[in-house]
C-alpha cells in the first residue's frame, strides 16, 4: 500500500541553516556515495522520521523491483 497522502520532510544541516532541503532528494545523493553505508535519522519525537522510513523503503524496493542497484534498507 503506497503512501499517496505522504509529503516529504525537509532538512537542514545546522540549526542556523535558513535554506531547508527536501529530504528525499539529499539522501538519495548520500545513497549514490559507495563509501556511505548507514544513515541515521534524528529528530523530535513526531518529526516523521518512522513515516519517512516506511516511505523510503517502499521507495527502495521499488527502485530495486525496476532493475535499479539500490541499497536494500533496513528498517528497525
Amino acid at each position: 500500500k503506497r503512501l499517496y497522502n505522504y509529503i516529504a520532510p525537509q532538512l537542514i544541516r545546522r540549526p542556523d541553516d535558513k535554506h531547508p532541503e527536501d529530504a528525499y532528494s539529499q539522501i538519495n545523493l548520500w545513497l549514490q556515495d559507495s563509501n556511505q553505508n548507514t544513515l541515521l535519522l534524528l529528530g523530535d519525537s513526531g518529526a516523521g522520521k518512522t513515516l519517512f522510513n516506511q516511505w523510503l523503503t517502499l521507495e527502495l524496493f521499488a527502485r530495486r523491483a525496476k532493475g535499479e542497484m539500490v541499497p536494500i534498507p533496513l528498517f528497525i
